[in-house]
């Protein structure tokens, strides 16, 4: 892992390191566990482009991590009768 800063602990027991930097921009969560890194990047929705532009972040990240899977998850502050 190349360009990250955080306290990383590995030997065999999980590592959890938060709100990282790499050289395209923020990661929110990243999470190596028995061998295997999951990135999890965490955004407030606010629209369709939003979540458009989100979600290509994210793929960019993942391809960067040569991620197979990376986890995207919105927070949303309220929704309407009409959408529940």
């Amino acid at each position: 892992m190349t360009n990250l800063t955080g306290a990383v602990m590995y030997a065999g027991t999980p590592a959890v390191v938060a709100n990282l930097w790499n050289v395209r921009g923020k990661i929110d969560l990243l999470i190596h566990y028995q061998n295997v890194t999951y990135e999890i990047e965490l955004k407030s929705f606010t629209d369709h482009t939003g979540y458009g532009d989100a979600l290509k972040q994210a793929a960019g990240y993942g391809k960067h991590l040569r991620l197979d899977h990376i986890y995207l998850v919105f927070f949303i502050e309220s929704i309407d009768e009409k959408h529940r």
